[in-house]
């Protein structure tokens, strides 16, 4: 997906997800580019399942109203058994959220560089049961 906006959506601006039971797989390979989120009740973009996922040059600002109220969150679904790996999160803006500007819960096997993570109320990045590894790379928060 290249050059899209999501502006002012009841919701989530962007959802990253799949029926598993229906398709037996998550999403993968996907890429966001140049899309802004603005303006987004829920999050900016929300993420549930998938693998080698890349985000770059965007822009998730102003996201507020029904909590969490991120960014960008990446979010399994419970029963968490879903894979939620080898995210790229690079050269983005997440700023003036209600929430953090990233949130990462239940994910593995990802970076997050080069992005500035301004001005949001709960803070730049929260991270929470994570079984490896996230490489955070100047980043300005």
């Amino acid at each position: 997906m290249n050059g899209v906006t999501a502006k002012n959506f009841s919701g989530d601006g962007f959802t990253i997800e799949n029926n598993v039971d229906a398709v037996k797989k998550v999403p993968d390979k996907v890429k966001l580019d140049r899309v802004t989120a603005d303006y987004n009740r829920r999050q900016g973009l929300s993420i549930i399942a998938g693998t080698n996922i890349t985000i770059t040059n965007s822009t998730f600002k102003h996201t507020e109203g029904t909590p969490s109220s991120d960014g960008i969150a990446l979010e399994r679904d419970k029963p968490y058994t879903l894979l939620l790996e080898n995210m790229v999160i690079r050269h983005k803006r997440m700023q003036n959220n209600g929430g953090y500007g990233l949130i990462f819960a239940f994910s593995h096997h990802s970076r997050v560089e080069y992005n500035i993570i301004p001005s949001n109320k709960e803070g730049g990045f929260f991270k929470q049961c994570l079984r490896s590894y996230i490489v955070r790379k100047q980043n300005q928060l």
